[in-house]
């Protein structure tokens, strides 16, 4: 078929998952569910009862890599964290499964379907986040000052957690706005999928921990472009993300821009924050294994087509920096009319940009490991292990750098970064490329998690 050929032209290994690689998937009890033992439960922070945690994603989704939580402490510090699905629990080093997972290096999306990185036992269950539902996570919490201004401690660590609620963005919208989370006419989802009923008890909880991620991320988001320089090539909801509405046989019917929430960016912002936390410690401990995402210095005369349009509108364009160039693309989008033309702006500096890369960085001769889209000096992919081999490599030397009993066996895996060939631009987004049954929504490399 045309689908088998394009994915056979971009090298996209269609092939099953072998005998061996099924034979390490973790055994189901008699009622073929599986529970968490005790043994591994007593290894592990314990967050089920402690904290309120809860997961925003597209509607449907069923790979939750990610949940959070907010809460106020008794002394008036804020504790937030970020919650990242265990996978290298399931997925032993050296074995069967992960050489072939390390061989798909991502899950690929295509309109109406996806290929998945791992077997769906894990990647649609075991290892997915879902709501009402106890899972094993990697973690990141930190205590900040009332005032949210101060990181005062980080925590970093293996728990168990319990997703009280797998949201959509509509509904983590609508509770932040007074609404009723579900709509009026809520549309049936399968089980095990992002966007179930959610509980009239708990969204006043919801909205005040939703309030707090909310004031955080617009203060990490502002710092981000003052201080580092961060670009912003998102266009609202005349920017380039699509998305696709699909009829009853499966074919898309309907293609339309994807309306842009606030909510996406504090989600996307809190994982750019772990991830950029995450890099600073594997660096701190393996200062020539670490694995980095950088993101290259874009060359001037890349911009000359952008220079020109600006100049045609009669506005000033400096592409110097990624700090001049974000404030280039800012004054244009506030003396713009709205129009389509005014993406254009953001879709040409988008082409200009080099690709992100990851690098180890005892092989990278630069040494320059900084990100120029996000404006950060030390940057990762921790955040999407299920559907990023680049992520599980990263939670195994986060794991390394953290408990000194598991030194010898996991730092085995450093050995092996600079072989595994992992795609340049083929890594998935945290926010948008989830897997979808009915809405499946189109997205850019670089434009959330970097």
């Amino acid at each position: 078929t045309e689908i088998a050929c394009l994915l056979i032209e971009h090298s996209i290994d269609l092939s099953p998952f072998s005998a061996n690689a099924l034979a390490c998937l973790p055994s189901l009890g008699e009622n073929g569910r599986w529970h968490i033992s005790s043994e591994e439960i007593l290894k592990r922070r314990d967050l089920r009862s402690s904290c309120r945690i809860f997961s925003v994603d597209p509607a449907g989704c069923q790979d939750i890599d990610d949940a959070m939580h907010a809460k106020v402490l008794p002394n008036n510090d804020v504790e937030i964290g970020v919650h990242i699905a265990d996978v290298t629990h399931f997925l032993k080093q050296k074995s069967a499964l992960d050489k072939e997972a390390a061989k798909r290096a991502t899950t690929f999306y295509l309109v109406d379907r996806r290929f998945d990185m791992l077997p769906s036992l894990l990647s649609s269950d075991l290892c997915s986040l879902h709501g009402q539902t106890d899972r094993l996570a990697v973690s990141v919490i930190w205590t900040l000052s009332a005032d949210l201004k101060t990181v005062k401690s980080t925590w970093y660590g293996r728990t168990v957690i319990h997703n009280t609620n797998a949201m959509t963005y509509e509904q983590a919208h609508n509770i932040l706005h007074d609404l009723d989370p579900d709509g009026p006419n809520p549309k049936p989802l399968p089980p095990l999928t992002a966007g179930g009923p959610v509980d009239v008890k708990s969204i006043g909880g919801l909205k005040r921990d939703l309030s707090i991620l909310t004031k955080f991320t617009r203060m990490l988001r502002k710092r981000r472009d003052t201080i580092g320089g961060a670009v912003d090539l998102s266009s609202g909801d005349r920017g380039s993300e699509m998305k696709f509405v699909l009829g009853h046989d499966g074919k898309p019917t309907k293609v339309t821009p994807k309306k842009e929430l606030e909510i996406h960016n504090t989600i996307a912002e809190l994982m750019i924050l772990a991830n950029s936390f995450v890099a600073e410690t594997i660096y701190k401990s393996f200062k020539d294994s670490a694995l980095l995402r950088i993101h290259g210095i874009a060359n001037a005369d890349n911009f000359e087509e952008l220079e020109i349009l600006f100049k045609a509108r009669g506005l000033e364009f400096d592409g110097n920096s990624n700090r001049t160039l974000a404030k280039s693309l800012e004054d244009a989008k506030s003396k713009g009319d709205g129009s389509l033309k005014d993406s254009l702006f953001q879709s040409l500096a988008t082409r200009a940009m080099l690709e992100a890369q990851y690098i180890c960085t005892g092989a990278h001769e630069s040494g320059a490991f900084s990100h120029y889209g996000l404006g950060i000096e030390l940057y990762t992919h921790f955040t999407s292990p299920i559907r990023r081999y680049a992520d599980v490599i990263v939670h195994r030397l986060l794991i390394a750098s953290l408990f000194e009993e598991d030194m010898k066996e996991e730092t085995t895996a450093l050995k092996d970064v600079r072989k595994i060939s992992i795609p340049d631009s083929n890594a998935v987004s945290v926010l948008h490329q989830k897997g979808e049954d009915q809405e499946i929504d189109s997205d850019d490399d670089e434009d959330n998690d970097g």
